[in-house]
């Protein structure tokens, strides 16, 4: 019997197991994080950990639990997870945001301990396929001008970017190719013809959207994974490549052809071409000839050109185009330049990193270029700075037992169908070491269910037979009481969120009375939160109460002195108030946090000539004072990164 990732292959059922309902809620939870934005915001992930952490109380007793943690996928999960957390009391930002990062990686490793405890993972695979299924089909109708959505369609110049619900064209690029390559996965696990026929037609839909998004690394790298699939499977033989190479090709075709007649305002047409491009691939599908090609010719095919178009690149790059090359890429470049600046600050910070969401205020103290992601476009080194080295490795080790164990597994069974999670799972990687996929808890429970459902050694299935020992119990005596915490945690801080939520759309309404009443309740269930306090300041603001104002952004200040976002408000209060020392005084402070921001020098500069016309200081301290302005600006030019100009060009 082959080791297949369907029934009840890693867990033993007990004799209480109630089995598909408990699977299908999970399910559910996938369709639920993928639709909602992917779960980028807690609003979303938080709900799904306390709904996760209650399937896990229910199922716990009801399954065989103590071998988990024979298992070393789950302990270095574990280890992750008690990372963050130690990380959280060093976090030199914003605590609150440590917190609810933490929180987020909770979510991943209690979805992977309910994968491990599920019955029919191939339920779970289908919920991936179908949440994606909505994203694109949403996608489609928001870019044929069906239905409209706030940021579903991107028009940034050049043809639209389709970016669907996720409101993010690059991920949704990764969750179109996460999905194509598991509805080939399910396509070959039904016996219906039926459903093959519709994972067949979902994976070409996928395919469609993933080509109208635009992302140019979304797309370079999928190609890369789909073109060494397709090599694989005329390697073995097998007929499967060639209906997979037509697909690919006609998509990009179409994909196209939509999008130039979308960009000239033909939705009409381009919904026609898209009926026709279903129907030819229908009757590419019941024509189920396989051309008889050399094997040789084959491999000349699926090397040759990719290998020239790669060096027909690195050409580019080395002769007289790559300065204009350089200057189109200038968020290629960023993402570059950011990397950098984070490994420095690891390299001062290895142990457990600067703490989780910490990046976000101190990008701009160590940063040798002007940019700002929340995020570092690299999920390996964000993991890094978030909770320290042993968190990282903790990952690579993890990744690095799953394909060991999918190589030995693809050895002895030589079925290549089974691979196909493993692949999604590489895409998934690859694509992070240039995005922000990780930073999207829908991303993660995927990631949590490709290697959850891998199947196990025999010896980690074996049960304990004498199940009175203390070793069979202490497991889930363990495991319950860490449950009740994270679920209580996850419920508390929810709560803050939803007040904070609430308090916000007041104050966007106008109405800061009830937004402060609002955001004062909530600041009980958001321990060390600073941007409770800007909000209030916002709030206060409306009221008309501008010494409580200064209160307010001078807390944020405190609870988190690397962002600059609360000096910046507090420099156009002061203008505001015309008060220029106090100007001056937070532009110098700006300038410290965000030195490659030229609004910090210009407002200083202002400040200072205003005070010297108005005769506030002597013409001595002026002199000083611009000098003290001139030396810091010239300083920060001295530090800016050769490539700096290269985003300001192309950004």
């Amino acid at each position: 019997m082959t080791k297949r990732r369907k029934l009840n292959h890693h867990i033993e059922v007990t004799a209480f197991d109630s089995g598909r309902v408990f699977d299908l809620l999970l399910s559910l939870i996938l369709v639920t994080a993928i639709c909602l934005k992917g779960s980028y915001f807690p609003q979303s992930y938080l709900p799904i950990l306390v709904v996760t952490g209650v399937w896990l109380l229910v199922r716990i007793p009801r399954r065989i639990v103590h071998v988990l943690w024979k298992d070393p996928v789950f302990i270095l999960l574990w280890i992750i997870f008690v990372c963050y957390c130690l990380a959280n009391f060093i976090a030199v930002a914003n605590r609150y945001t440590a917190i609810l990062e933490t929180l987020k990686i909770a979510t991943w490793l209690l979805f992977f301990l309910a994968v491990r405890l599920s019955q029919e993972v191939i339920i779970l695979y289908k919920g991936i396929v179908t949440g994606c299924l909505l994203l694109a089909l949403f996608g489609l109708l928001a870019y044929l001008g069906i239905v409209e959505f706030p940021q579903a369609v991107l028009w940034s110049g050049g043809l639209p970017r389709l970016q669907s619900l996720l409101q993010y064209a690059n991920v949704m690029a990764l969750f179109m190719g996460i999905a194509y390559f598991l509805s080939l996965y399910l396509a070959h696990h039904t016996q219906s013809i039926t459903q093959k026929r519709g994972y067949y037609f979902y994976g070409y839909l996928f395919l469609l959207t993933l080509f109208l998004t635009y992302s140019r690394g979304g797309i370079i790298v999928f190609l890369v994974f789909v073109w060494g699939w397709v090599f694989l499977q005329a390697q073995q033989g097998q007929g499967g490549w060639w209906e997979t190479l037509l697909q690919v090709i006609a998509a990009a075709f179409f994909g196209f052809l939509i999008a130039i007649l979308i960009s000239f305002k033909q939705p009409v047409l381009a919904f026609l071409v898209l009926v026709f491009s279903f129907g030819l691939l229908f009757l590419l599908w019941r024509w189920k000839a396989v051309p008889q090609v050399n094997k040789s010719l084959v491999r000349f095919a699926l090397t040759v050109p990719p290998a020239l178009m790669v060096l027909g690149g690195i050409g580019l790059l080395v002769t007289d185009q790559r300065a204009i090359i350089l200057s189109r890429v200038g968020t290629f470049i960023e993402r570059i330049i950011s990397m950098q600046d984070a490994g420095t600050i690891l390299l001062k910070h290895p142990g457990l990193g600067i703490g989780p969401g910490s990046w976000s205020s101190l990008q701009f103290k160590y940063q040798t270029a002007p940019y700002t992601v929340r995020y570092l476009h690299n999920g390996f080194l964000q993991m890094a700075l978030d909770a320290g080295l042993f968190a990282l490795l903790g990952l690579l080790l993890a990744m690095l037992i799953y394909y060991v164990r999918e190589v030995r597994i693809f050895r002895a069974t030589g079925d290549s169908i089974e691979l196909l999670p493993g692949i999604a799972l590489g895409f998934i990687f690859l694509h992070s070491l240039m995005d922000i996929g990780f930073s999207f808890t829908g991303l993660l429970l995927i990631i949590a269910v490709i290697l959850g459902s891998q199947p196990q050694p025999n010896k980690l299935g074996k049960q304990m037979t004498q199940t009175g020992k203390l070793s069979y119990y202490l497991p889930k005596l363990l495991l319950t009481t860490v449950l009740i915490i994270i679920i209580g945690v996850a419920s508390y801080v929810w709560n803050g969120e939803l007040l904070f939520s609430q308090g916000s759309d007041a104050i966007r309404r106008g109405s800061g009375l009830e937004g402060s009443t609002l955001l004062h309740d909530s600041v009980l269930y958001r321990p060390g939160d600073a941007e409770v306090y800007l909000a209030l300041a916002q709030a206060t603001l409306l009221n008309n109460q501008g010494i409580d104002t200064i209160t307010f952004l001078e807390q944020a200040r405190r609870l988190d002195p690397f962002e600059p976002r609360y000096v910046e408000e507090l420099i156009n209060l002061a203008y505001r108030r015309h008060d220029l020392p106090e100007v001056y005084r937070y532009s110098r402070i700006f300038m410290e946090l965000k030195p490659h921001d030229q609004q910090g020098y210009r407002k200083a500069d202002w400040s200072l000539q205003q005070m010297y016309n108005d005769r506030e200081i002597d013409q001595a301290s002026y002199i000083q004072s611009k000098a003290e302005v001139q030396d810091a600006l010239e300083q920060s030019n001295r530090t800016l990164h050769p490539l700096a100009k290269y985003i300001i060009k192309g950004g």
